[in-house]
């Protein structure tokens, strides 16, 4: 049974009871039954079936209210992340494209060098078409949503003249939802993003960078960001606490936290001289 009607079946039931308190209170009174009791008794029904019907309507509208909204910020986060994956695919295809373009180039002066008897130059020109094809492409993660994060992330980044280094061997099925997913790392590294760019206000030459390892082991995924931390202060301190310098709590650790602890999960914060670390430890149900 769906909201609506629970609610109609709820005012139902309340106004069916009233009705019957209303008429077992006649039937129980010793005194004789009067036309005037029987109109009040009528009254009182008509007037509480109407604040019921009134009150169900309301309630109607503001569930299909929540659902419509509920449904079009849906709709928004799937259109975004349909548009990463496009963008994703498309760059990938064109970084593609030019690789294999290269390693044409590669093997035909290779042809050439063999026909002319040069057979430095064809290993070298061989070596070089294998390099290309096993480093220039990046590794893809098979989690898409994960792929797509660190994608939408690297160019946030890249934008802002932070560097993004992330190295992501997550399955295309972990137990969470994309949603939860995509939160988590969005918030994560977000999160290590609020720390460059306190140290490109202070120094706009200098080029911090974030580390973002991502694994699953052990039904665990696992989750690690490095980010460099502003100042320059002094012992190393662990903990589960994610507070900013100005005792706030901060919005994306919040979120990090939260999600960790309903999924019955582990974090630790760990922070040096120049280095923050926040590492994630998640239990994946079993497939």
């Amino acid at each position: 049974m769906n909201r609506r009607n629970l609610i109609t079946a709820l005012f139902a039931g309340l106004f069916l009871l009233q009705a019957v308190l209303l008429a077992s209170w006649h039937i129980a009174s010793a005194e004789p039954l009067r036309p005037v009791d029987v109109a009040v008794s009528i009254v009182t029904l008509a007037v509480t079936g109407i604040v019921y019907l009134f009150s169900a309507r309301l309630y109607r509208q503001a569930i299909k209210r929540s659902t419509e909204t509920h449904v079009a910020q849906a709709s928004e986060d799937l259109e975004r992340s349909l548009k990463l994956y496009r963008d994703m695919a498309a760059r990938e295809e064109a970084l593609t494209r030019k690789v294999c373009d290269a390693i044409e180039t590669e093997l035909n002066l290779a042809r050439e060098d063999l026909a002319q008897g040069k057979l430095t130059e064809v290993d070298s020109h061989l070596q070089h078409s294998l390099d290309m094809a096993t480093e220039a492409l990046p590794t893809r993660c098979h989690n898409t949503t994960v792929a797509a994060v660190l994608e939408a992330e690297s160019r946030q980044c890249a934008n802002e003249g932070v560097i993004l280094e992330a190295k992501a061997d997550v399955p295309a099925i972990v137990g969470l939802s994309d949603i939860e997913m995509a939160a988590l790392f969005f918030s994560l590294i977000d999160d290590a993003l609020g720390s460059c760019r306190e140290l490109r206000e202070d120094d706009p030459a200098t080029e911090p960078t974030i580390s973002v390892r991502a694994l699953t082991d052990a039904g665990q995924l696992l989750i690690e960001v490095d980010a460099p931390r502003a100042g320059s202060g002094g012992k190393k301190r662990r903990g589960t606490s994610a507070r900013s310098a100005n005792g706030k709590t901060d919005w994306n650790a919040r979120v990090v936290e939260d999600f960790v602890k309903s999924n019955n999960g582990l974090i630790e914060r760990t922070e040096e001289s120049y280095l923050t670390r926040t590492s994630v430890m998640i239990p994946l149900q079993a497939a």
